[in-house]
C-alpha cells in the first residue's frame, strides 16, 4: 500500500493506493481501512470491494506500449520503495506491479482534523482469509500546520503539529528568487534569520500543498498565457495575434522585475500605480488573494 501525498493540510485530500497480484484465478477482495488520528480517535471508512482478473506476463512484456499502462512513475516508485526490502527478486516485483490490480481510495482532510501523524490500518479479506498490509510501518500521512507570527522585529514560524515539519521560504534579494530550507520540531517555533527579506516572501510546506505569503494584500504574477522575449532595453510580449506589445522604459523594467510571485503593494511601491495598472489593463498581470 502507498499513500500520497504523505504530507498535507486540512481541506485537502490524500489517496490510498493498493495492489494485488494472483497468478491463476479471478478474486473478489473486501478491503477495510481505519485511520487513527494523533489523539487516538479511529475513523472508519466504508468497506470497499474490488475485483481482480489475472493477466498473463507474456501479453505485457511483448507489448512495450502496454507495459505498466496507466500507472504513473510516482506510483511505480512508491511501490518499489515500500516492497523492495521485503523481496530480493526485482523481476518478481516488476511482474507484481505490472500484472496487479491497482485500486485507489480518496480521503478528505476535514477542517477540524488536528495536526500530526495519522496511521492507516488496513485489512483485506480474500477467500475467507484476512490479511494485513505488508507496508504497515509506513502506512501513515502527516497533517501539517504552521503559523506565522511577529514578535518585535522577528518573524516566528510556529509548528502546531507534534511532528517535525520541514518548510521552505521563497524570498527575493537583488531581484532574484532564493530558497531557504529548514525544519522546526514538533510544538516548537523557529525565528527566521534577519537576512531573509520577507516583503515578497512565501512560506511553502506540506509537499507544496500549502503556500502562504508573509505579506498581506494581493499576489501578482505574469499571465501564464503571455509569450515574451526580453532584450536589454525592451520586452516583446504576446497574448494572441491581436494583443502584442513592445514594453520599453519603466514598463520593460517592471516586466523584468515580475519574475515569480510578488506582492502587489511592493510592486506599486517599487514602480507606481500607473505602470502597474497599465499592464493590468492589458491582461499581462494576474492578481490573486492566495495561491492555495
Amino acid at each position: 500500500m502507498s499513500i500520497f501525498p504523505k504530507k498535507t493540510v486540512v481541506e485537502k485530500r490524500i489517496t490510498i493506493h493498493t495492489s494485488f497480484f494472483f497468478k491463476n484465478s479471478s478474486k473478489s477482495i473486501l478491503a477495510n481501512f481505519k485511520i487513527t488520528n494523533p489523539l487516538g480517535k479511529v475513523i472508519s471508512m466504508p468497506n470497499q470491494e474490488f475485483f481482480y482478473f489475472p493477466k498473463k506476463t507474456s501479453n505485457y512484456i511483448n507489448n512495450k506500449n502496454d507495459y505498466c499502462e496507466g500507472q504513473s512513475g510516482i506510483i511505480y516508485a512508491k511501490f518499489l520503495e515500500q516492497n523492495l526490502l521485503a523481496s530480493n527478486n526485482l523481476t518478481t516485483l516488476f511482474d507484481k506491479f505490472t500484472l496487479a490490480t491497482h485500486s485507489y481510495f480518496s480521503f478528505k482532510i476535514d477542517s477540524d482534523f488536528p495536526p500530526g501523524k495519522y496511521m492507516v490500518n488496513s485489512s483485506f479479506i480474500i477467500d475467507g482469509i484476512q490479511t494485513k498490509s505488508n507496508s504497515s510501518d509506513v502506512d501513515f500521512f502527516l497533517v501539517e500546520k504552521l503559523k506565522i507570527t511577529r514578535n518585535s522585529n522577528q518573524i516566528i514560524i510556529e509548528n502546531l503539529s507534534p511532528e517535525t515539519t520541514t518548510f521552505r521560504i521563497i524570498y527575493r534579494s537583488s531581484n532574484l528568487e532564493h530558497e531557504f530550507v529548514e525544519s522546526v520540531a514538533g510544538n516548537s517555533s523557529y525565528a527566521i534569520p534577519s537576512h531573509i527579506e520577507t516583503d515578497d516572501a512565501f512560506l511553502v510546506y506540506a509537499e507544496d500543498q500549502e503556500i502562504r505569503p508573509f505579506f498581506t494584500g494581493r499576489i501578482s504574477y505574469r499571465n501564464p498565457k503571455v509569450q515574451y522575449l526580453s532584450k536589454r532595453n525592451s520586452s516583446f510580449v504576446k497574448i494572441d495575434e491581436e494583443n502584442c506589445f513592445n514594453l520599453e522604459g519603466k514598463l520593460h523594467e517592471f516586466w523584468l522585475s515580475l519574475n515569480g510571485f510578488r506582492s502587489k503593494e511592493s510592486l506599486i511601491n517599487e514602480f507606481d500605480s500607473l505602470v502597474y495598472n497599465k499592464l493590468l489593463s492589458k491582461k499581462l498581470i494576474v492578481e490573486r488573494d492566495n495561491l492555495t
